[in-house]
């Protein structure tokens, strides 16, 4: 009787631990800000202007995705900078712990055409390398936090001379 209620014991205490160290990593550890965090963008240390693209950030309790006119739209309507070709841009995240699982960088080339340039993925530092050829460029930065409910887009236009 006494090995039946030890092994009955044992089930109960792992399922208790294992639950409760899914629920402490998801909900404390991985504590998703309560606001979508910025990613700003730099060329040669300077920031250089974005737009904010289509992104969701639905809390707890409902919430809703963000709609802009369309990303190749806002790209086209947002501040271009000048740079060199080949040179790099610097991307980070304004939060204060939690980084984004991954990031995917494409470059907009439509209405509905994207063309994926580089991911990350639990990256801490993110650089991307410019295209060599001349030409106008717009660039979307998507951050996912998770799988559905926490992503931000921030788009970028540059020249290159």
């Amino acid at each position: 009787m006494t090995k039946k209620y030890i092994n009955k014991t044992t089930l109960i205490s792992t399922i208790v631990i294992l639950l409760g160290s899914y629920f402490w990593h998801n909900w404390i550890v991985k504590q998703i800000p309560s606001q979508p965090p910025m990613t700003v963008i730099k060329y040669n240390e300077k920031y250089i202007p974005t737009s904010l693209g289509d992104h969701s950030w639905i809390p707890k309790n409902g919430g809703s995705s963000y709609q802009t006119e369309g990303e190749y739209a806002v790209g086209r309507k947002t501040s271009k900078f000048n740079a060199k070709s080949g040179d790099v841009v610097q991307i980070s995240i304004k939060t204060t712990q939690l980084k984004p699982e991954n990031m995917e960088i494409s470059q907009i080339v439509g209405i509905t055409n994207y063309k994926k340039y580089k991911t990350f993925i639990g990256a801490k530092e993110y650089v991307l390398t410019l295209p060599v050829e001349k030409g106008e460029y717009i660039f979307s930065v998507c951050a996912n936090w998770d799988s559905d409910r926490h992503n931000t887009v921030t788009i970028f236009r540059v020249k290159i001379e």
